[in-house]
């Protein structure tokens, strides 16, 4: 008010108030250093500029933009959830007219509740026109819904070529034998859970 002494006090708090919210305001000209991450509160960021080096932001609909790696940690949103990889070495639950000599390292990936792997086996056949079977463990372990898959064994001039399905949650695999000699058996599967 006119002839109203100024008070220090309230002008100084006053002041202060201003400048530590001028200190935390953004300027419109960029020369604000941001010191927190800003949450949106459900709002967009609108007009953004193309991305054109690496850090930039990316604008929606951008295209050209790459990505070196993408490792995958957490389970991601979506039908069956997870992709991921990696390499197991199964463990021979059981075998009938045959004996597993030696079982390699396998390959598998999975994409949400589909799991495909393939990798090889050294089989050898009790006899000859038999039917060899055995079994091994799942890289992800679970209820099997569905498995398909086949086997491929060169141990002669014809090679032997066999089915894949499951029993007890486990990979069965199944082929006819044209001769006792030890070989590889390369196997490939797939399987939802």
């Amino acid at each position: 008010m006119t002839n109203t002494v100024i008070s220090s006090t309230v002008q100084n708090n006053t002041l202060n108030d201003i400048a530590t919210a001028l200190t935390n305001s953004i300027a419109a000209n960029g020369e604000t250093p941001i010191t927190a991450n800003i949450p949106m509160a459900t709002h967009k960021i609108t007009g953004l500029a193309a991305a054109t080096t690496s850090g930039d932001a990316l604008a929606y609909g951008q295209t050209g933009a790459s990505i070196a790696s993408l490792t995958v940690t957490t389970t991601l949103t979506g039908p069956g959830g997870v992709i991921t990889s990696g390499v197991y070495t199964p463990t021979d639950a059981s075998a009938a007219n045959c004996t597993i000599v030696l079982v390699n390292q396998f390959m598998y990936q999975r994409v949400g509740g589909i799991i495909s792997g393939w990798g090889s086996v050294v089989v050898t056949p009790s006899s000859s026109g038999v039917n060899c079977t055995f079994s091994l463990t799942l890289p992800v372990a679970g209820t099997v819904l569905l498995m398909t898959g086949v086997l491929t064994r060169n141990a002669s001039a014809e090679s032997e070529t066999g089915i894949i399905t499951t029993s007890s949650d486990l990979i069965q695999v199944q082929f006819r034998s044209r001769t006792t000699t030890e070989a590889t058996a390369a196997i490939s599967f797939a399987y939802q859970v």
